[in-house]
């Protein structure tokens, strides 16, 4: 018999029976463990099974104790993640993507943020030897306490979101911001994907990406960064994509300038000073008003009015202006105007093949691969 230091576990070996001797029984076995002093526990069936199976010289538990179980009050279960930033995400084949740090969490306005989990009733435990193991309690008092944009239930026992936004804990409690604000967007942060607005107060590293529902304000200049709103977009001084900038937006787009960079408005474009190099559909209006107000370079396709001061230069790339049509209905005529003549294409190559086999059959001679055409 081997008991452990603990007494929580006893294992047994039986030694194979001389020859002669007879094979020890189920009795033996329990006698054995009562004058080593195990008594609890004892696992019946694995000793049988044993015996039955001829194991010997092989050790095996025939006696296991039983921990006993902290006893704890409430506790509270939270169903987003508390630990944000995570260093990096990882990919297939072992790489890492430092941009994604999963700095947002969205909620919907209803969802359960968190809730008390029932208690848990303390049980001694009891080793072996029979020895009984005091059981300990927790009594720590855990309370849900829900910040701005919560709900409590009425039994205290469930938080809920008042609104789409960002959970988060500050100061010890929960609360959901329908807009959230960032000193930059960098490998600090990563990427930012949030259905509410973004406010960034200072700038937006190359390469990064900036996703909102609502709106989205930068202070600083933006680079080759990605925006997309479903609401306004306003860079209090303005972009610089250096052909790698992307803009797209369902609201209004405010900007002091716009340079190399691909916009896709919903609505209107007010520009203070330059359009330069960009590639730009608006649906609505595009107005420029401040004391440059220049268009250069561009390409613009816009649904409502136009205004500048000055389109085009004769140093630079042509500029090219579409007023009043829409863009989405011009991009779709456009891409059906290549279609049809792409089939046109077709058809008449067809055709003429069609042809030249007529001939060859009237001439009396069948071209093999004419035919497989």
């Amino acid at each position: 018999i081997h008991l452990s230091d603990d007494a929580m576990q006893a294992e047994v070996e039986i030694q194979k029976p001389k020859k002669g001797a007879a094979e020890p029984d189920y009795a033996d076995i329990i006698e054995a463990l009562h004058d080593a002093g195990v008594y609890y526990g004892i696992d019946e069936q694995r000793i049988k099974d044993v015996l039955k199976r001829r194991l010997w010289n092989s050790r095996f538990i025939a006696a296991q104790g039983t921990r006993a179980v902290l006893g704890r009050g409430y506790r509270i279960s939270y169903l987003f993640n508390r630990n944000r930033g995570k260093p990096y995400l990882e990919m297939d084949f072992g790489r890492i993507n430092l941009k994604e740090l999963n700095f947002i969490e969205n909620k919907k306005s209803g969802d359960l943020l968190a809730e008390l989990i029932p208690p848990v009733k303390a049980v001694d435990g009891r080793k072996v030897t029979g020895e009984i193991i005091p059981a300990e309690t927790d009594r720590e008092l855990v309370e849900l306490h829900g910040g701005a944009n919560t709900r409590l239930s009425e039994d205290r026992r469930r938080l809920y979101a008042e609104c789409d936004g960002n959970v988060r804990i500050q100061d010890g409690r929960i609360l959901v911001e329908p807009r959230i604000t960032v000193k930059n967007v960098n490998y600090e942060t990563g990427n930012i994907r949030f259905d509410g607005s973004v406010v960034v107060e200072g700038s937006i590293a190359d390469g990064f990406i900036v996703e909102a529902g609502g709106t989205i304000q930068v202070a600083n200049g933006v680079g080759r960064a990605t925006l997309k709103a479903g609401g306004n977009i306003l860079l209090k001084t303005g972009i610089n994509g250096n052909g790698e900038g992307s803009i797209r937006c369902g609201g209004d787009l405010f900007a002091k300038y716009v340079e190399s960079c691909s916009v896709r408005c919903g609505n209107n474009v007010l520009v203070e000073e330059a359009i330069m190099h960009s590639d730009i559909q608006i649906t609505g209006h595009c107005i420029l008003n401040g004391r440059r107000s220049e268009v250069l370079a561009s390409k613009l396709l816009v649904g409502g009015s136009f205004w500048c001061k000055k389109l085009g230069n004769v140093y630079e790339t042509p500029t090219t202006v579409h007023i009043g049509v829409q863009p989405e209905l011009l991009t779709a005529y456009r891409e059906a105007a290549g279609s049809l003549v792409q089939k046109q294409e077709e058809w008449d190559k067809t055709e003429y093949q069609l042809e030249q086999v007529v001939k060859l059959i009237q001439d009396g001679r069948q071209d093999s691969k004419i035919l497989q055409v």
